[in-house]
């Protein structure tokens, strides 16, 4: 979607100008882009998320996971 700002009456072009950085940088557009300026394979994608997950606390780590059935932590031995 397109980052649309409209110019107040009386607003100077700076201010215009910042209010759009603010309203790029809110919306996540350059870091987007950075992603999909490269194709990645998904193996890769999983493999950084993976990593990020690692730099994370014990807690906050559990949280950030995806929910895939039941964990290994809580297999069930025959």
């Amino acid at each position: 979607m397109a980052t649309v700002v409209k110019a107040k009456q009386d607003e100077s072009p700076d201010s215009v100008i910042r209010r759009f950085k603010k309203k790029v940088i809110e919306n996540e557009v350059l870091t987007e882009l950075k992603r999909r300026e490269y194709y990645r394979k998904p193996s890769v994608e999983r493999k950084e998320r993976r990593k990020e997950l690692e730099r994370l606390p014990p807690k906050r780590r559990i949280l950030n996971e995806p929910y895939r059935g039941y964990s290994s932590r809580f297999e069930i031995s025959d």
